[in-house]
């Protein structure tokens, strides 16, 4: 089994910020984590992000751009206002890699690291052949239905097997 490079790995000041829903932000797991992992080797901050879920489940960071830009643009700017020796920070949500093209245009000088993704890169080259099936599960309220998600992902033309779990 390899190894996957950390973030802490790519920080410059040692300093990374870990952007997560508020149940993983304030999670023992997640601090005692932490606490463990960045003994002697730097340090991290956690930061509820729940505030950009939002964007993404509502659609927004499609249909309106400019909106999704200035909420991520306030959020991150007021954790870098405080905290500006942060130069890595963790997507750990599966919401928030839906934003990273607005986190990478508004924050060039900064790098953004999808765990998911970085796991399955690290994973690519391991795996010789297979196959395999994509489903996308999903549960749905008034205010975010199967059929905006629907939209949602032929706008971005993804074109997934969707599962209506109630």
């Amino acid at each position: 089994c390899r190894r996957l490079p950390k973030p802490s790995a790519r920080s410059k000041s040692g300093h990374i910020g870990v952007l997560g829903v508020r149940s993983l932000v304030e999670s023992p797991e997640l601090g005692e984590y932490i606490a463990t992992a960045s003994r002697g080797r730097g340090r991290a901050s956690s930061f509820n992000a729940s505030a950009l879920v939002e964007l993404v489940e509502s659609g927004v960071f499609l249909s309106d751009p400019a909106r999704a830009g200035a909420e991520v643009d306030a959020f991150l700017g007021a954790i870098l206002a405080a905290q500006p020796e942060i130069d890595v920070f963790t997507l750990s949500s599966t919401h928030l890699p839906w934003l990273g093209d607005y986190f990478q245009r508004l924050f060039p000088g900064k790098t953004f690291v999808d765990p998911v993704r970085a796991s399955v890169e690290a994973l690519a080259p391991m795996t010789t052949s297979g196959t395999g099936r994509v489903v996308c599960a999903v549960t749905e309220s008034p205010g975010n239905t199967v059929s905006a998600f629907r939209v949602m992902l032929a706008a971005m033309r993804i074109e997934l097997e969707v599962v209506v779990r109630m």
